[in-house]
């Protein structure tokens, strides 16, 4: 849980599209990591655990979380939302950087958003804090104890390579989207709701992109789907559509379809003297994974004392020793580190870039970008079917131990010539022909007492 946080809400005469780009341009100036960038909702993050150590104003982590909303003509409310990412709760009443980096951050916004709408006034922002602000010193070296006691936990979580989320924490357990409209009912999963959403991100971030009747069309049901995934849920969540927002829905997954059949790659573009670079995501990634992998091995192999027991100082030097200082980018002509990136593609034909965020066709050699989908239906005449958990299967109950049966008492002897029972016989040898024979008798009558040829042998019953 956060302990520190802070909530500001604007209002600008501009259209969402505008306003999305001016924001994002602010957060990757004073350094955010644009984590998710939709539509109406953009969430970024600054700073690191480690870093946080420092207690400086432009080092201690942040999260920042921005909603854009039209509210009616060209305006557009925007909200902010800034946390420190649970961090500084370890040492509550260590806010003064926090502070600091949140007034920077907002009155940056703001200046952004007058360039857009110099007659927009904003109000105070909310603040909420979990405890008064204490003396920094006083608090500065137990956070550093208890940042580094969980450095080992750190590394796994932020060196391991882990698969993210791609879209916004709202979202993070919606499974799937079923929009339903006139036509029928059409699913997707959450990844191809992502790559379709990021179609209208494409087209608001060129001048003049959205300003047709085709780009409106195409934010405004952006926004429909967005405002429903941002309500949050668990599943699968439905979202209906007009008969006017359909026409919009099949013209992105059209060009979604294009998308997926060209090659992805990455325009950056030099802050300072505009030089391009075409960058391969797909292979940076691999890249990155194999070098954290490295260090977490190195870090392992390094950081344990000669009785096996883990020292974290020296986790946390390791660390710092093998932190990434190489920027990601680095212009090749004026050297500079700062870049906009935008997505691009190829014509499959004539092999030219194509930078423009609508497919449609090649300006090079008119190849018409929509042979690459096939014609098929969009629309389901059913509604799929409910997204259930697989069910465990049930518990075997294990076998009941088998009880060896008890052993059948030993027959009872009985007198071998009356056949009754008695309490004592005894047992005698007798003359049967030329051999002689073992008998039972109870010898409580002439009868059942033979002669014995052998001294008679008492069994007791």
């Amino acid at each position: 849980m956060a302990s520190i946080t802070l909530d500001a809400e604007r209002r600008v005469q501009a259209d969402t599209g505008r306003v999305r780009v001016a924001a994002v341009d602010v957060l990757r100036t004073l350094g955010f990591q644009i984590t998710s960038e939709m539509a109406t909702v953009v969430e970024a993050r600054r700073g690191s655990a480690v870093r946080s150590a420092m207690l400086l104003p432009d080092q201690v982590p942040l999260a920042a979380r921005l909603q854009l909303v039209p509210a009616g003509g060209v305006h557009t409310s925007v909200s902010l939302h800034l946390t420190d990412r649970a961090v500084s709760v370890i040492a509550l009443g260590v806010q003064d950087p926090y502070v600091a980096a949140f007034q920077t951050t907002l009155l940056a916004l703001d200046r952004a958003l007058t360039g857009l709408d110099p007659a927009a006034g904003f109000p105070q922002p909310r603040w909420w804090a979990a405890a008064p602000r204490a003396d920094t010193l006083a608090r500065h070296h137990e956070t550093g104890q208890s940042l580094v006691g969980g450095v080992a936990a750190w590394v796994t979580e932020g060196l391991s390579g882990a698969r993210r989320s791609g879209g916004p924490s709202l979202w993070a357990g919606i499974d799937r989207v079923v929009l339903r409209s006139p036509a029928g009912f059409h699913a997707m999963d959450m990844a191809t709701a992502r790559s379709l959403l990021a179609i209208p991100v494409m087209m608001g971030s060129r001048p003049g992109g959205m300003a047709d009747e085709p780009g409106l069309s195409v934010g405004r049901f952006a926004g429909v789907v967005e405002g429903r995934l941002n309500a949050g849920g668990l599943g699968s969540v439905e979202v209906a559509v007009t008969e006017e927002d359909r026409t919009a829905f099949e013209f992105l997954h059209r060009q979604l379809g294009i998308r997926s059949r060209l090659p992805v790659r990455t325009l950056c573009t030099c802050r300072d003297c505009r030089q391009t670079k075409v960058v391969n995501l797909d292979l940076e990634r691999l890249r990155r994974r194999k070098k954290r992998l490295r260090t977490i091995a190195s870090v392992v192999q390094s950081t344990y004392e000669r009785d096996g027991e883990p020292n974290p100082l020296l986790i946390l030097g390791s660390i710092f020793q093998r932190a990434k200082i190489d920027p990601d980018f680095v212009c090749s002509r004026c050297e500079s580190t700062a870049a906009d990136e935008q997505p691009v593609t190829f014509c499959p034909q004539c092999g030219d870039m194509r930078t423009e965020a609508v497919l449609d066709t090649c300006s090079e050699c008119g190849h018409d970008f929509a042979l690459l989908v096939p014609d098929g239906p969009v629309w389901a005449a059913v509604p799929p079917p409910p997204l259930v958990a697989p069910t465990p299967p049930a518990p075997v109950a294990p076998p009941m131990p088998v009880v060896p049966p008890m052993p059948a008492a030993p027959p009872r002897p009985n007198c071998g010539i009356c056949g009754g029972t008695y309490s004592v016989l005894w047992s005698i040898r007798i003359l049967d022909g030329p051999r002689s024979r073992q008998l039972t008798v109870c010898a409580t009558t002439s009868r059942c007492s033979p002669p014995s040829i052998a001294p008679p042998v008492r069994v007791r019953v």
